[in-house]
């Protein structure tokens, strides 16, 4: 379990929280930044940051304050896009159900 880290990472840059917001889960990524401390007055509470693997609970996190961030390379950008293809032939096939279900003339039973 000291191998894991839960990491807070925090900026006041705008251009570097656009990149991040670009950061997808499995991208490969490179960042420089500070351990750091910070305040949410909102929510009424200061988090801090690790400085040892051994820690556990609250307080057991990163908090690091980015200075300068980049994606090195997107993870599965092939899959990625299948991925979305197939979320729109998905919903296509709704719709184009829905459709027909809704002007398909009802069979009358016979007896």
């Amino acid at each position: 379990m000291n191998t894991l880290s839960n990491n807070h990472i925090v900026t006041d840059n705008d251009t570097i929280k656009q990149a991040l917001m670009r950061a997808e889960p499995g991208d490969h990524i490179r960042f420089k930044g500070s351990l750091a401390e910070y305040v949410n007055h909102a929510a009424g509470y200061t988090r801090g940051t690790s400085t040892t693997r051994q820690d556990t609970g609250q307080g057991a996190c990163e908090t690091v304050y980015i200075d300068d961030f980049e994606i090195v390379k997107k993870a599965n950008p092939g899959l990625r896009k299948l991925a979305k293809l197939f979320n729109w032939l998905t919903l296509l096939t709704l719709i184009g159900f829905c459709a027909l279900f809704l002007i398909a003339p009802a069979r009358p039973r016979y007896k």
